[in-house]
């Protein structure tokens, strides 16, 4: 739901005219997060300008416009997300006795303002289950305040300079501020190139930062800006692992299954048409069973499937539909279309981005945006559950090669790191067919090389680090800076969290998850005028999670035990037993075909020297052993190329 923009400046050095414009142009950049309306406020004493972009989903009336004030002015907000509890929240706030007004209408921006008005900021914000972005003017106090929800489902920049605070929903809101140039971040890159996005608090540029999900920062002149945890992953993980869940795993079953229905109960309120992703996988497969049980009607669910046999996954999704009773509708990509979109995607999402599936996201969220304003995903799954082919493919490891001596598998290691990769690949495809299943690889080079850098280590963090990296070295690639150490939220990681699954999971969830998965479905929905909501993220549901035992999650190459068995209850024996997909494209295939020429454009000689960032002899060189087909270097070389269509972007808007 909407976007905002606003800056706080207690120079007060734009007149009021000046203020308003400059709120039209900040949000007009952001105009296709909120169609529905748009409307720029500033405070009384000038220190303060919120703008905002309406996607009316809750209370469609006047009574839920923003920027929207408390009844008795004290407060000023703007609101991105959703508070599913809202109607629990409000009962709550007139249980008090301390909210004197009558509510106006019955959106759950105007329950945020009470609950603010009723028990403040920090604890306003423990109370809400939701998805949420905020600014909100205390002009008692003369302080701004930014937060953003626990997950960091919606996204929240801002910039300090000269004293002034600026901020939005993306980037591209803050270059609507007059006068701002933002330089390309060299440190940020060598994680972006190594992990495919940029960690929280960075973002590809020096001056602008992510606010970290769970925080909220208060702006007020005279006080150095900090940002406040209201809620730490790491140590509400702790707190459910203190107290793990004492029933059988068929009580846990029940339990989830009671957590999870009420959850997408929740995130089934809206005064909108509402539907659902439906990729045919086991995350948004029990979504949508959820759903279907609690709806009166077919639930419309939509899906993107792809011309490569071996990538597409629709077959399964009709399987499901037809099964559930739900309106289903899907769609095939073919190269072609994805040639015609993949030039935008650097304005899209506002920063680079080297996660392929970027594409199928947009274009179901574009097919979904057709018939429905809201849809609920089967995001988090895997990293609640254990789904990723990496915590099975790094548990197998640690059970057989990970007991041998140190030294024997330190030794193997650096061996293995020698071996080039087309001999690697080559030796692998002669005897395959004798190895365990869990050993038989698509792309073996590149598993192989990841495996030596596990194989080298004993550190569970630095197992993850190796295989969730895209370019292990950034240095080979980078000319300048250096690479940052991990962020506060990586080093928050409870030590008591010793088993290597639990870690890695643990560490998705605050990485990954947000930077990427989340990233990348807020950018894609919101750029199609669609709100995604997402049921595994509930607090509760997440708490319940935390506390399982981890042979509950992945069990001898097993994953998502405890939601298979949930499963059975909504489908047969057989609809989920096959080898998982996940949402991936053939890029390999088409960076050969259909999109080499839009490729070679951007990893020429003259692009390369133009962005002034990478060393082009290695991007050259990656390039043609990819061209040649003996290797498969789609992730490297996508990476690259997010990068460079980003940069060109920029130069032309």
């Amino acid at each position: 739901m909407c976007g905002f923009a606003g800056f706080y400046d207690p120079g007060r050095r734009w007149s009021e005219t000046e203020t308003l414009q400059i709120g039209e142009r900040m949000s007009q950049r952001i105009a296709h997060r909120g169609p529905d309306d748009a409307s720029t406020w500033r405070s009384a004493n000038g220190d303060c300008m919120l703008s905002f972009r309406r996607l009316a989903i809750l209370d469609l009336s006047e009574a839920g416009r923003q920027p929207m004030h408390s009844a008795d002015r004290r407060w000023s907000i703007v609101f991105n997300g959703e508070i599913y509890n809202y109607q629990a929240l409000k009962r709550e706030v007139e249980s008090t006795g301390k909210y004197p007004f009558p509510f106006r209408g019955h959106s759950d921006t105007e329950v945020l303002l009470a609950a603010i008005h009723v028990w403040g900021i920090e604890e306003a914000l423990k109370r809400t289950n939701g998805m949420l972005a905020l600014a909100a003017w205390d002009a008692q106090r003369k302080s701004l305040f930014l937060a953003r929800d626990r997950f960091g489902e919606k996204p929240l920049y801002y910039t300090l300079r000269n004293g002034t605070a600026i901020f939005g929903s993306e980037i591209k809101a803050l270059q609507g501020y007059p006068g701002i140039q933002f330089e390309v971040d060299e440190s940020s890159l060598h994680s972006y190139f190594r992990f495919g996005y940029f960690p929280t608090p960075y973002t590809v540029y020096k001056e602008v930062r992510k606010l970290t999900p769970g925080c909220y920062l208060e702006l007020r002149d005279g006080k150095a800006p900090q940002e406040i945890p209201y809620w730490e992953p790491g140590q509400q993980t702790l707190l459910a692992r203190m107290r793990p869940y004492e029933g059988t795993l068929p009580d846990a079953v029940e339990e989830l299954d009671s957590l999870l229905s009420e959850s997408v109960r929740l995130r089934m309120v809206a005064d909108v048409p509402l539907g659902a992703f439906l990729s045919g996988g086991i995350d948004s497969s029990l979504i949508v069973a959820e759903m279907q049980r609690q709806s009166r009607k077919p639930v419309q669910t939509f899906c993107i499937g792809f011309e490569e046999e071996s990538y597409n996954e629709s077959p399964y999704a009709k399987k499901v539909a037809q099964h559930l009773g739900t309106d289903h509708t899907d769609w095939i990509l073919k190269v072609d279309e994805a040639q015609k979109l993949v030039p935008s995607l650097g304005d899209i999402y506002d920063e680079p981005l080297a996660d392929a599936s970027q594409i199928p996201t947009l274009l179901v969220s574009r097919l979904a945006r057709k018939k429905v304003t809201v849809a609920l995903s089967g995001d988090a799954g895997d990293e609640l559950f254990g789904g990723y082919d990496r915590y099975r493919w790094a548990d197998s490891v640690q059970r057989t090669i990970g007991q041998s001596p140190e030294l024997v598998r330190r030794s193997l290691g650096k061996l293995l790191g020698l071996v080039p990769q087309p001999l690697l690949e080559n030796t692998y495809n002669k005897i395959q067919e004798m190895l365990p299943a869990d050993y038989r690889w698509n792309n073996p080079g590149e598993k192989i090389q990841k495996l030596a850098a596990v194989l080298s280590t004993n550190d569970a963090d630095e197992v993850h680090r190796a295989l969730v990296s895209q370019w292990p070295n950034p240095h080979e690639l980078i000319a300048q800076g250096d690479e940052r150490g991990p962020e506060s939220r990586v080093k928050a990681i409870p030590a008591e969290l010793r088993d290597l699954v639990s870690r890695m999971m643990y560490l998705d969830l605050v990485t990954y998850l947000t930077d990427d998965v989340l990233m990348k479905v807020d950018r894609a929905s919101m750029y199609c005028g669609l709100e995604v909501r997402v049921p595994f993220l509930d607090p509760k549901v997440v708490h319940f999670l935390w506390s399982l035992p981890p042979e509950w999650k992945l069990s001898e190459g097993k994953t998502k035990v405890i939601v298979r068995e949930l499963l059975r209850r909504h489908f047969p024996e057989d609809f989920f037993n096959r080898p998982k997909k996940g949402f991936s494209l053939p890029v390999d295939i088409w960076l050969r075909t259909g999109l080499r020429d839009w490729a070679e454009s951007l990893l020429s000689d003259s692009a390369l020297a133009a962005s002034g960032q990478l060393r082009i002899p290695v991007v050259q060189r990656y390039w043609k052993e990819h061209l040649s087909g003996r290797q498969n270097h789609q992730h490297k070389l996508w990476s690259v190329l997010q990068f460079q269509n980003w940069w060109f972007a920029q130069k032309r808007s």
